[in-house]
């Protein structure tokens, strides 16, 4: 299940990568407009400069020359704030698109890893106190579904009562399996 959650969130982080990176593609064709634009507003003042020597007629004729060039300057400033804007907007996507899946599985399976964390703990901490195995089997019969318990014996909770030394150690491993631990040879669980 770990495996999972780390795959489910690796899977996500790449495809907020992916889409981080296709807004991002959106920047570079923003910003050779951006570029054109001041080409061409550079060239219109210097084409405006260029008539305003002329007899009479220059600054009449310069005058929208430089007009134009002021307005295409300020296509080439909006354009260029367009594509800082759209490099937040690649950060944002990248962001959010993966948060909410990785975190309604996390939400899940962390309080559920957590309580598995604390159960394995305190049972390990019983088996170093040297808990006795009959604590384990009777935690088997009552939390285990019973097809695994019908699989250590057909009368698990006569065979635990009368003492069975056998069925009481299998119900015992089969608890500590389910916590993920394992009973040492001749520990506790093996008395």
């Amino acid at each position: 299940m770990d495996a999972a959650v780390v795959l489910w969130c690796l899977a996500w982080a790449l495809v907020g990568a992916a889409a981080h990176q296709a807004v991002r593609s959106l920047v570079a064709p923003t910003l050779d407009l951006a570029g054109g634009a001041e080409r061409t507003a550079e060239q219109l003042q210097r084409g405006g400069d260029g008539v305003a020597g002329l007899p009479l007629v220059g600054e009449d004729v310069a005058s929208p020359f430089r007009s134009a060039a002021g307005s295409v300057t300020d296509i080439a400033v909006s354009t260029t704030r367009l594509a800082d804007l759209v490099g937040d907007l690649a950060v944002a996507v990248g962001l959010l698109v993966p948060l909410a899946p990785i975190a309604v599985v996390l939400l899940l399976w962390l309080p559920a890893r957590l309580r598995f964390a604390r159960r394995a703990g305190a049972a390990s901490a019983l088996l170093a106190a040297g808990a006795d195995r009959e604590l384990f089997a009777l935690r088997a019969l009552t939390t285990q579904p019973l097809p695994r318990l019908a699989a250590v014996s057909a009368d698990p909770v006569g065979d635990w009562r009368r003492g069975d030394p056998e069925v009481t150690a299998r119900l015992a491993a089969l608890e500590l399996e389910h916590l993920g631990l394992t009973p040492a040879p001749g520990g506790p669980a093996g008395r």
